[in-house]
């Protein structure tokens, strides 16, 4: 497997590609131990979404920029009643679990499989393409185009 993120590989560095967030997906078991860094490295939990989809956190640095990064415990959907809720509908239970057992360990993060990661670039997409169906008049930026680019990226 590649050792280098998701960023590394399809753009050659994270300041190569514009974003609004880091978006990390954290094990359930390590989610407290990574809230935990985040703090002592000095970002607030401004964590707002009322079903808890992810943990959201900010810190301002030295140089004035916003840096965002939300911790994702979950691919998609939040759990309800045992079974999982992706984007409304139900029957996802089991996917997070079943991609995490698809993964190996690098030297400094866990690397998805190819199949696995792009799977999660689908499903960002999707939430992407309905976050912005709803917003689209107000003006919002479209990250659906990035997120595409993304996927075109990884296939080739």
């Amino acid at each position: 497997m590649n050792n280098k993120s998701l960023a590394e590989r399809l753009y050659g560095g994270i300041r190569h590609r514009s974003s609004v967030d880091l978006d990390i997906l954290v094990q359930l078991s390590d989610v407290a131990g990574a809230r935990n860094v985040l703090i002592e490295s000095g970002f607030q939990d401004v964590s707002r979404n009322q079903r808890m989809f992810h943990l959201e956190f900010s810190r301002l640095t030295k140089s004035g920029v916003n840096v965002h990064v939300e911790l994702h415990r979950r691919l998609i959907g939040y759990a309800m009643d045992g079974d999982h809720l992706a984007y409304g509908i139900a029957g996802s239970r089991g996917l997070t679990e079943h991609c995490w057992k698809r993964t190996a360990r690098c030297a400094e993060h866990w690397q998805m499989r190819p199949a696995v990661e792009l799977l999660y670039l689908c499903l960002h997409l999707t939430e992407h393409l309905m976050i912005e169906r709803g917003v689209a008049s107000s003006g919002v930026m479209c990250s659906s185009l990035m997120l595409a680019r993304d996927i075109q990226l990884a296939i080739d």
